[in-house]
Parts: structure tokens; C-alpha cells; sequence
């Protein structure tokens, strides 16, 4: 892509500082879902603060990361994921729903400027992608990146002050069938929700018509990022774990249940059968998750002031649920099909 062709927001970063310090490349060395996306704040605030263009790459275990308006009950599988060791993560952008895992690769642009085309960083990937192996990756109207009519990345972005970021995946080589399972909720028709849903798409790894490795792809868009630019820099290895003081506030808040599972409010409605016939529990979650109303139909107060004020959350529920469970064991399907 030609330097003429950049955003003249970006085009004005890039002769205002010189070639050596305009833009930075990082790659993280670290697979750990939440110290990846903590490293990516400070590096964030380290832009606002220095006025540079960063690029950050890094890859992660197998993981769901939802956007930050999202109900994760409503995205995600998440007994299945306990069960295979996929964690689940929420990033502080909007968006949908990802699977990542090691042959994914997640790349983050950050540009200190208020105004940015959002299609240009995509624009830099599919030119990369394209002159490197000769595939015809292109951009579409939602910001995905396409080939052959299937998705193989996903964007989301972030405005904070004078400073934008932009953070998409590529599928390089993951595994399909742990992405469609952990992205199946089974709980679609039990919940009303104000969240942000997920656009659902059919989508391929880039693999399957190149063969490529992360670090291949990590080359390749870190070249494509400086030419783009026009400037120059070595790449940086960091592994944020070893980092662990600069990052602890991001990090640990990442790994919240409360930030995790925290949602806009949300009823969840289900029907079960029990010994005295046919149950419908209607329960009201709040913000935090914590339910607020437990209503059975026909009602058995027992089990509605058993259940408010627990977490929305099978082990509480079992808990809650325990002294219970002998006369109304749909208690126990209720909590596990909720899960962790």
C-alpha cells in the first residue's frame, strides 16, 4: 500500500516523528488470554502518552473473548468450555464474540489520533496477505476480512480520548470444531437480554488454501504494518507475565467473575419437569450477575428465597439449591446447564 494512500490523520503521525520512534512493533511471547489483553492496555496508555502508532501481536490458549456489552450465557457454551479447559475472557471493546487458540493470531493497531478509517488496518492486512501468497483476501461491509465468501478475521474497536485501537483475529490454523462448540449457547431461548449479540458467519482457516505458521503471518503483517507507514523499528518480544507489576490492575480485573460474567440485566425463563408435574422459573440478573428475582410457577417459595441474591452461577445455585435438591432435582439441571 502506498504511504499516499494513509489516512491523513496517520500520514500526519508519521512526518511529525521520526522514522525510528513513529511506530512500534510488539509481539507478546505469552499465550494467557488476560495477561495478553492487560499488556494490550498498557501498551494503549503508552501511546497516548508517547503520541505513537503501535502494533501488537500475540496468540492465546484456547479461549472465548466476548465483547464488553455482551452476556456471555447468551455467546458462549460455557459448560462446554470448562469441560475441554477453554477459558473465557472479556476485552474492553465492543464487538462480538471470538474463539481463539494457538493458530489464531490477534493483531491490535493503536494510532493516537481521534479519527481513524476504520477499514485501513484491514486494508493493510488483506494487501500483506494477498502479495505474500497470492490469495485474494478482501475487506466487507462489516469489517471482516473474507476469502472464498468465508470469514477468517473479525474486527472491534475502541475510542478513548485522541486515541483509537483496533483489534482483529486471524484464522490461521485453529481448531473449527472447539470455535463452533464454544460459540454455541444452548440457552438462546431462555434469555432476554439487552446485550450486543454476535453476527454469526461461516468461516475458514487461511491454512486450508496456504500453508502458514503464526510466526509466518507475524512477519509478514509486521512488514506490510511498517511499509505502510513508512517507518522503520525493530520488533519487540515481550512476555507479560514477567511484567506482571505494570500490568496487575488489568490483569487482575480481567480475571473477575464480576468482570467476566458482568452483563446489561437479563431474565432467564426455562420449564422443567418435577415429581409434582411440569416448573417454569422466571429469574431476574442484574448488572453484576446477581440474582435479584426468583419466581417459580407454580410457586414454591422455598426455592425462590433460596435463589435471590445468589450469582447467576451453577456452583452457587447448587449450594443455594442444596438442602432442596431431594424434592426438586431440576434444581440440578437448572445450575449445570447454566455452568461455571
Amino acid at each position: 500500500m502506498l504511504r499516499s494512500a494513509l489516512p491523513q490523520a496517520v500520514r500526519a503521525l508519521s512526518t511529525t516523528a521520526s522514522s525510528s520512534s513513529a511506530i512500534r512493533v510488539v509481539q507478546s511471547t505469552s499465550h494467557n488470554v488476560h495477561a495478553n489483553l492487560a499488556y494490550e492496555d498498557k501498551l494503549f496508555e503508552e501511546c497516548v502518552k508517547d503520541r505513537r502508532s503501535a502494533l501488537y501481536l500475540w496468540s492465546n490458549d484456547p479461549a472465548v473473548v466476548i465483547g464488553k456489552y455482551q452476556n456471555p450465557w447468551l455467546e458462549c457454551n460455557l459448560p462446554y468450555m470448562a469441560a475441554n479447559g477453554i477459558a473465557l475472557s472479556r476485552r474492553r471493546s465492543g464487538g462480538g464474540a471470538v474463539y481463539h487458540d494457538r493458530g489464531n493470531l490477534n493483531c491490535t493497531f493503536i494510532v493516537p489520533q481521534a479519527i481513524i478509517e476504520r477499514k485501513y488496518h484491514l486494508d493493510i492486512l488483506a494487501a500483506a496477505i494477498n502479495d505474500e501468497w497470492g490469495l485474494s483476501v478482501a475487506v466487507n461491509e462489516r469489517h471482516d476480512l473474507v476469502l472464498n465468501g468465508k470469514k477468517i478475521s473479525g474486527s472491534a474497536f475502541k475510542m478513548s480520548g485522541k486515541t483509537a485501537s483496533h483489534h482483529c483475529t486471524l484464522l490461521l490454523n485453529s481448531q473449527l470444531e472447539p470455535l463452533r462448540q464454544s460459540l454455541r449457547s444452548g440457552l438462546t431461548g431462555a434469555i432476554t437480554s439487552r446485550s450486543v449479540a454476535s453476527v454469526r458467519s461461516s468461516v475458514m482457516n487461511l491454512a486450508n488454501v496456504q500453508p502458514m505458521s503464526v510466526d509466518d503471518m507475524c512477519a509478514v503483517v509486521a512488514e506490510g504494518y511498517q511499509a505502510a507507514y513508512g517507518a522503520r523499528c525493530a520488533p519487540e518480544l515481550v512476555d507479560p507475565l514477567q511484567q506482571m507489576a505494570a500490568i496487575a490492575d488489568s490483569y487482575n480485573e480481567f480475571t473477575t467473575w464480576e468482570w467476566q460474567r458482568g452483563s446489561p440485566a437479563f431474565t432467564f425463563k426455562q420449564s422443567y419437569e418435577s415429581p409434582a408435574g411440569p416448573v417454569t422459573i422466571l429469574i431476574d440478573v442484574d448488572t453484576k450477575s446477581r440474582i435479584t428475582r426468583a419466581a417459580t410457577i407454580p410457586a414454591i417459595a422455598a426455592v425462590d428465597e433460596a435463589l435471590r441474591h445468589c450469582r447467576f452461577h451453577e456452583h452457587d445455585l447448587l449450594a443455594a439449591s442444596k438442602p432442596l435438591l431431594a424434592a426438586h432435582p431440576w434444581l440440578h439441571t437448572l445450575a449445570t446447564t447454566i455452568g461455571p
